[in-house]
């Protein structure tokens, strides 16, 4: 629909339907908001020990003075480096691998459709599993389709598959950290506390955007920043390991 529009109207009032059009659905959409009661708590689920709630309401400074969080800091910004490339530069990226414009516009409804279902998918594996083990396998196998991609990705097939496959995994972060710090951290501070940690997509910006760019001037490819953003991935599965990453101390 975009394309459509931005063909038929041109930037500027494809911006000015785009904001009419989310006005028009979203501000009816919040009134639909309603807490749930005050003393509501979720039913049990299957997820592992370790990512059971919080025996204790964490306070932002309190979080903040835990060396978890800093482990979750650090994690949830190299595992989410690898959405924001393809999110800014998948043009450019498909362009130096030679990738033909129909497989290209197929990637630009299966990558937001990936990135989507990631979140539902990641989340209901680790209330199955529990965080710390889906936050390992997701990031490691993140990190080996870049390198796959890397690789193999002339094959116009091939690059759309990895692509795909990038952002059916690189999406879960944003539900599982959430998830994670009501966990860790409890309820009663939530928002505030996964506030100050959703600052990580500031730094994955930079690594996704100024420093992919400096690195593509300096090679003249997107290969070397891509194996740099796998190595990233790699290293969140590793800090993300549940003998690493545990609850705080409940008392």
């Amino acid at each position: 629909m975009i394309q459509a529009l931005l063909k038929l109207l041109g930037v500027r009032s494809t911006f000015i339907y785009l904001g009419l059009l989310m006005l028009a659905i979203l501000l009816p959409a919040v009134l639909l908001f309603k807490y749930p009661p005050e003393a509501w708590a979720p039913a049990p689920s299957g997820r592992s020990p370790k990512s059971s709630p919080a025996l204790r309401e964490y306070t932002p400074g309190e979080m903040l003075r835990t060396p978890q969080w800093f482990l979750i800091y650090f994690a949830f910004t190299f595992a989410i480096s690898t959405i924001l490339v393809f999110a800014a530069q998948m043009k450019m990226i498909a362009r130096e691998f030679g990738i033909p414009q129909g497989h290209f516009d197929l990637l630009l409804i299966l990558f937001p459709l990936g990135n989507g279902i990631s979140r539902i998918f990641g989340g209901a594996v680790s209330d199955r599993i529990g965080r710390e083990k889906t936050m390992v396998i997701f990031y490691l196998l993140l990190g080996l389709s870049i390198f796959m991609l890397v690789s193999f990705g002339t094959n116009p097939a091939v690059f759309v598959i990895f692509v795909f496959l990038c952002a059916l995994l690189g999406g879960a972060p944003f539900a599982l950290y959430a998830a994670t710090i009501g966990d860790y951290y409890g309820p009663k501070y939530a928002t505030t506390n996964f506030g100050i940690t959703h600052t990580a997509k500031a730094w994955a910006g930079f690594i996704s955007g100024w420093l992919s760019g400096f690195l593509v001037a300096l090679s003249g490819s997107y290969k070397l920043p891509l194996i740099i953003i796998a190595v990233c991935t790699f290293a969140a599965g590793i800090l993300s390991h549940p003998r690493l990453l545990k609850p705080p101390r409940r008392s």
